[in-house]
């Protein structure tokens, strides 16, 4: 199983140099048609990666745009629906719209689903903690229950990233060490102690970051489990956390 692995990365490493080699050749071999027909040649790389970054861009503006205006519709007073989905939800669910003199949401209720939200959100990882953060600042000042609730999910959020970000850097870290002990030209020498050492190194960080990332599941598992309590009525503490904000805000 061991010469398995080997020639498995060994097979690897020769395909990212193939391919290296390849597109250098190429690249090398158009500028030499180029400096003999008196043309300039210039590789594309520079603007594919320029056009490619704004292209990431504009997405990643359209994917935000739209929840933006919901939110600053929303806290404005406005019924805000989305297109396509939001009148055909309201229909599934007999939902109207209530005027500005109508009957608001129940204030508990209101607050038990704004925690609920943070917990939730546990499975979103990093862009999850707006939402209790955003609740702690809104309205914790309000209700004892949704800062306690916020604290400790903004703590048991920012707990579980840095399992992501432990598991991420396991895993670079071996596979740097691994092309630093074998080298990065040629194949990949696993026979010299050093190789030897190298690869011992990724396979135990490889291992490190698949567990933890493994485990990273049953916390957001967790996050659900409180959420879902927290709708049903109860006051959840997660373990640990929990008692330690509870301290924090009582002194």
């Amino acid at each position: 199983m061991f010469a398995g692995i080997r020639l498995s990365i060994a097979g690897i490493h020769r395909l990212v140099i193939s391919v290296s080699a390849c597109y250098c050749y190429r690249v090398s071999d158009d500028s030499s048609l180029a400096q003999k027909s008196g043309e300039t040649f210039e590789p594309l790389t520079q603007g594919t990666f320029e056009s490619a970054l704004v292209l990431a861009i504009l997405l990643l503006i359209l994917y935000l745009i739209l929840p933006i205006v919901a939110a600053i519709s929303c806290a404005l007073g406005n019924d805000f629906r989305y297109p396509l989905i939001g009148d055909r939800l309201a229909k599934y669910l007999d939902y109207k719209e209530t005027s500005k003199e109508g009957t608001w949401l129940i204030e508990d209720h209101e607050d038990r689903w704004v925690a609920a939200m943070g917990h939730f959100s546990v499975i979103i990882a990093l862009w999850g903690l707006l939402a209790p953060i955003t609740a702690w600042i809104v309205q914790g000042k309000r209700s004892v229950f949704v800062r306690f609730q916020s604290m400790q999910t903004t703590f048991y959020q920012v707990f579980v990233n840095i399992l992501f970000a432990i598991a991420g850097f396991f895993y670079f870290f071996g596979v740097i060490a691994f092309f630093s002990m074998t080298g990065l030209e040629g194949s990949p020498d696993l026979s010299s102690p050093t190789g030897i050492a190298g690869l011992i190194i990724f396979g135990i960080s490889s291992l490190c970051a698949s567990i933890i990332i493994l485990i990273v599941p049953l916390f957001h598992i967790l996050g659900q489990w409180a959420g879902y309590r927290i709708l049903k009525g109860d006051d959840y503490h997660y373990p640990i956390v929990g008692r330690w904000v509870e301290r924090r805000i009582k002194s």
